[in-house]
């Protein structure tokens, strides 16, 4: 005879499957199979502390997380910074970051046009979003900035407001980029990939001063 256990562990199994395969049907743009793999990959990945564009731009944003810090901001962990510009830019490649200094893909608007941090000129560019499931390329306006500084300096400003700011008090890198990822992407594997990245570079490590 079957015991309690058994049955109730069969018919658990039947009802997840269930589930996953009504999910399956629904949404099949929404790509689950990526998103475990993307989990397993990162954690197989040996930790690399010598990527190039970290090396370079983290002097950058942990000077001014320190300034914007001083003046009485609130500031996010520098491993969110990194990785967020690390991922926007495609590791500093993209033409927003090379010819805008946009580094967080950050859409112009007409609060930045009375920011004396934000050039009156704006890029087009091609923006992936996901709608509707699936993901989907459009054309957006974004914000070009005079200097790098400028853009991490307007990148903290749009961070303290209130779309985002809960995020600042917590004091993880995953707690407060499952927050920014809520308004900040449309992609639902953001925060995923923000995570690995972070754990795949030892980003944390910068965030020693900043907790």
């Amino acid at each position: 005879m079957q015991t309690l256990k058994s049955i109730f562990m069969k018919s658990t199994l039947i009802i997840l499957l269930t589930i996953i395969g009504a999910f399956s049907v629904a949404a099949p743009s929404v790509n689950v199979a990526f998103y475990v793999k993307e989990k397993k990959v990162v954690e197989e990945l040996p930790i690399d502390h010598d990527n190039k564009f970290i090396k370079e731009l983290s002097p950058k944003v942990l000077k001014i997380l320190a300034e914007e810090k001083e003046k009485g901001m609130q500031v996010p962990l520098p491993s969110v910074v990194l990785a967020m510009a690390y991922h926007e830019t495609a590791q500093g490649k993209t033409a927003l970051a090379k010819k805008g200094n946009n580094y967080f893909g950050i859409k112009a608007s007409k609060a930045c046009k009375k920011n004396p941090k934000c050039l009156t000129m704006s890029l087009y560019d091609d923006d992936y979003r996901v709608i509707k499931g699936k993901r989907t390329k459009v054309k957006s306006k974004f914000q070009t900035y005079k200097t790098l500084d400028d853009n991490l300096r307007h990148y903290v400003e749009k961070l303290n407001g209130n779309l985002y700011v809960k995020a600042l008090s917590k004091k993880t890198s995953k707690e407060q980029i499952h927050i920014i990822a809520k308004n900040w992407a449309t992609d639902p594997l953001y925060t995923t990939k923000i995570n690995n990245i972070i754990k795949h570079h030892d980003l944390n490590e910068f965030d020693k001063d900043f907790l």
